[in-house]
């Protein structure tokens, strides 16, 4: 367990939600990953090290998602919103009249619910590897075989999730977070927050009233979150600026963390901490009609970044 300070809130439907603050500078909430517990990050020592970095250039919320870790175990999601109410309550509890989200994976879909809904609070958005919905970057048939195996054992479970994506580059540090997962939550809750996500998705119009200045972060060399995937995100958030990143989704903690920290660093308009030298394997780029997507306006964060746009005559269709 964290030695950290542990403070309450309660979300606008009943439910306790444990959170932290720590640092100084401007606020910074970072949404939960999949559903792992900020009280046992030390359990990962290199995602550990990566929010020990950040929190020394701003003042960094976390916070537990209902269900998981210190908050309420009795009462778990039981549609996307209540992911957006546990966001929402741990802003308010903060007491800033306004904060920047930074969303990782899933735990995009709560930080642009929130900057769609309730512009008047959110600064700033960052999101590494967004997708609009699960079935963009994750196969049904694979969804339904790790729901069941959530349900019917956790353990292999939890070491299955830890090794999506990064055991082959990784591998045992990759499975460490195996250990992080299974005591943060249990099988049920897990397989339930994975329905969730598989059934509900970010609808264009929501997308479509982002209005905050927008950074979307992409890894190129992931299997499953494909710079496609990030790039239909970009495509309907007005003005959002898009920024590809060599590696996959978990090489910002598990590999080499510079890249995305600078990225922060440049966008949140703050300096990086014991930044290093060589910070090349971030690349601004645009994608020119990968998916039929029109118009996305890509705006580099940083003073020093190119600007270009492009754009095609096809539509998306809404939702």
């Amino acid at each position: 367990m964290s030695d950290r300070d542990i403070r309450y809130c309660t979300t606008e439907d009943g439910a306790s939600i444990a959170y932290s603050v720590r640092g100084d500078g401007p606020p910074l909430v970072m949404t939960p990953f999949l559903m792992e517990s900020f009280t046992l990050e030390e359990i990962s020592p290199a995602y550990h090290a990566f929010s020990e970095r950040l929190a020394r250039s701003v003042r960094l919320i976390q916070y537990d998602l209902r269900g998981t870790g210190s908050s309420t175990r009795s009462t778990v999601a039981d549609k996307l919103e209540s992911f957006t109410y546990d966001l929402e309550a741990v802003v308010h509890a903060v007491g800033v009249s306004k904060v920047s989200v930074f969303g990782r994976a899933v735990g995009c879909t709560p930080a642009m619910h929130l900057a769609a809904r309730r512009r008047e609070i959110v600064d700033r958005l960052i999101l590494l590897a967004p997708a609009a919905r699960t079935a963009d970057v994750i196969a049904t048939e694979e969804t339904s075989g790790m729901i069941q195996l959530c349900r019917g054992n956790w353990g292999l479970a939890s070491r299955m999730l830890a090794d999506l994506s990064s055991r082959e580059e990784f591998g045992d540090k990759a499975l460490k977070n195996a250990e992080w997962y299974r005591k943060s939550t249990s099988g049920e809750v897990m397989a339930r927050l994975i329905e969730i996500y598989s059934q509900e998705r970010v609808t264009n119009e929501e997308l479509s009233r982002i209005a905050c200045p927008t950074l979307i972060l992409q890894p190129t060399d992931d299997s499953r979150w494909t710079p496609e995937a990030g790039q239909r995100v970009a495509a309907l958030i007005p003005g959002a600026s898009f920024r590809l990143l060599a590696g996959g989704l978990h090489t910002f903690a598990l590999g080499d963390a510079e890249p995305v920290l600078q990225a922060l660093a440049d966008f949140l308009g703050i300096a990086a901490s014991t930044p290093t030298a060589d910070s090349t394997s971030v690349r601004t780029v645009l994608f020119t009609d990968l998916v039929g997507h029109t118009e996305m306006m890509s705006r580099s964060a940083t003073s020093a970044g190119a600007r270009c746009c492009a754009s095609t005559n096809e539509s998306p269709a809404k939702s």
